[in-house]
């Protein structure tokens, strides 16, 4: 868990210098706010001992641990960049699905469905934020997530069997429905597998939704000078 920056060594010997201005940055005294149904907070957060899923207290488990949770994620090169190197793949890729046999089209073109979000995330890098969850929601996690790789695989599967069947008359019978399939399934698994969705971003400090109201009652209120100015900006 990361820790603030000690703000209280101060070097007498050192030259003075002017406090940079950060028109965008909010100065709150803690790292963890309610505000509405939100959760404000930073990566300094310490969170409560609480489940934040569940909003149960984990008092009474045995050496409950704080988990980083993936909340965002921050760009490592310039985003116009990003988004040309994504386009250019997927171009790539569109080109080559063009010149293959047309029994590999179809795969070449549902593998720009996976390889473009695994190039985007390459590019990035994780935000990341420790909460306590309990062990009733790991395990639930953990079927949901079994479960939703179970259909992903079966759907493959078919998806694989059907670009298989070449000039066979069931081909689009086959690979066309598992491949629609496969993508709205995968959009829904990733969809459901956030644990906090990231609403906006106000200086150091992100807006999330998703938390338990009764993990969000344990946090203070968002102090009322700051609603007004961090509501304008989005």
């Amino acid at each position: 868990m990361e820790s603030r920056p000690d703000s209280t060594t101060i070097d007498p010997y050192a030259p003075p210098k002017a406090k940079p201005i950060d028109t965008n940055a909010t100065y709150l005294d803690q790292d963890g706010y309610t505000f509405k149904d939100e959760l404000v907070t930073n990566k300094y957060f310490k969170p409560p001992l609480i489940c934040a899923k569940l909003g149960i207290s984990l008092e009474n488990e045995e050496n409950p641990q704080s988990i980083p949770v993936s909340v965002m994620r921050k760009s490592r090169l310039n985003p116009y960049l990003e988004n040309f190197i994504s386009l250019v793949a997927f171009i790539l890729i569109l080109l080559l699905s063009f010149y293959a046999n047309r029994e590999y089209q179809t795969l070449i073109m549902f593998s720009a469905f996976i390889f473009i979000p695994l190039l985007k995330r390459l590019m990035s890098k994780p935000y990341q934020i420790y909460f306590y969850f309990s062990n009733e929601y790991k395990d639930t996690r953990k079927r949901f997530i079994a479960i939703y790789l179970l259909i992903l695989t079966i759907l493959t599967i078919g998806f694989i069997y059907g670009t298989q069947l070449g000039s066979i008359e069931g081909y689009n019978a086959v690979a066309a429905p598992c491949a629609l399939g496969f993508l709205i399934i995968l959009i829904m698994f990733l969809l459901k597998l956030k644990h906090f969705t990231h609403n906006k971003s106000k200086g150091d400090f992100l807006y999330l939704h998703g938390a338990h109201p009764d993990f969000l009652k344990a946090l203070p209120q968002l102090p009322l000078a700051t609603k007004s100015a961090t509501q304008d900006k989005p």
